[in-house]
């Protein structure tokens, strides 16, 4: 991963999830927020017709990064198999 070690990438996911990351030469938002008790953590493409890649919903914070941490976004790959080729732009 460039512009941000991985382990520092996963804590941001806790603290500070909006960032903008390029994989595959695409670009995509990542946010976090909470909304009438419940936490949603979402992936966006940053293109002229925005298409939503993940969005998962969690009583908490952990629940929702745990879902990322194993959802197979990158290319059929994970974040921990495809780090390698991300570069977080912002954030």
């Amino acid at each position: 991963m460039q512009g941000k070690k991985l382990n520092e990438f996963i804590d941001s996911l806790y603290f500070n999830p909006e960032m903008e990351i390029t994989f595959s030469n695409k670009r995509f938002l990542i946010s976090g927020y909470y909304e009438n008790n419940e936490y949603t953590l979402r992936i966006d493409s940053i293109e002229l017709d925005s298409i939503n890649i993940f969005c998962v919903k969690g009583k908490t914070v952990q629940d929702c990064v745990n879902e990322f941490e194993h959802a197979k976004l990158f290319e059929g790959r994970t974040i921990y198999e495809a780090h390698d080729e991300i570069t977080v732009l912002f954030g």
